[in-house]
């Protein structure tokens, strides 16, 4: 954390990202909203924008699963900068949709 200027700067899980934040008043006490920077809000929006995979982002995903092991505290987060323009839940959500189709192939055999 950083302070200048009457702005903080937060470092968001060592990922690269920073945002700045500002104090925010609400029921008596302070907390600090974040707000994005532009690097940082755009790949918010490019990440949220669509949930359609293409090829190279899919097989990125599985890349990045058997490259993270299981165990790593951080490894979704790891994963989603693996993939590009996917962010951690869609990441997460992709892949159980991929387990989900997987067991539906094995019932039909």
């Amino acid at each position: 954390v950083q302070a200048s200027s009457g702005s903080v700067h937060i470092s968001t899980g060592g990922y690269g990202c920073r945002a700045k934040s500002s104090p925010v008043k609400e029921n008596g006490s302070v907390r600090h909203q974040e707000i994005p920077t532009e690097e940082a809000g755009a790949k918010a929006a490019e990440s949220e924008a669509s949930d359609e995979w293409t090829q190279g982002q899919e097989v990125a995903l599985l890349k990045a699963m058997k490259e993270f092991p299981k165990d790593d505290a951080q490894r979704w987060g790891r994963i989603a900068e693996a993939v590009p323009g996917k962010g951690m839940n869609q990441c997460k959500k992709h892949y159980g949709s991929l387990l989900s189709a997987q067991r539906e192939q094995k019932g039909k055999k």
